[in-house]
């Protein structure tokens, strides 16, 4: 497998492109209904809904809408991100 790192996101995480072979495997996830996607293969994605693969084959809310509506989710992450933080100090800082 090789993975080709191609940009970081929004959330400074690294978005790379990995392979098996000659297989895009994000691609081909997003092509069975196994993942979303986020720009790079929205056709692939409408593909898959209408065929109703994977997660498309019965209902489905995305991650994104389901945070929204609970008011977990802002332009800034909101209070998701913010109590993510928070455990993260939590369980980063030292015992004692």
């Amino acid at each position: 497998m090789t993975c080709t790192a191609r940009r970081k996101d929004r959330y400074g995480r690294l978005v790379a492109t990995c392979y098996r072979d000659e297989i895009d495997l994000g691609r081909r996830m997003v092509e069975e209904g196994w993942a979303l996607a986020s720009g790079d293969y929205d056709l692939t994605e409408r593909r898959a809904r209408t065929e109703e693969r994977g997660i498309w084959a019965g209902e489905f809310e995305r991650p994104g809408d389901w945070r929204a509506q609970r008011g977990l989710a802002t332009e800034d992450g909101g209070m998701f991100d913010a109590l993510l933080d928070r455990l993260r100090l939590f369980f980063d800082r030292p015992s004692g």
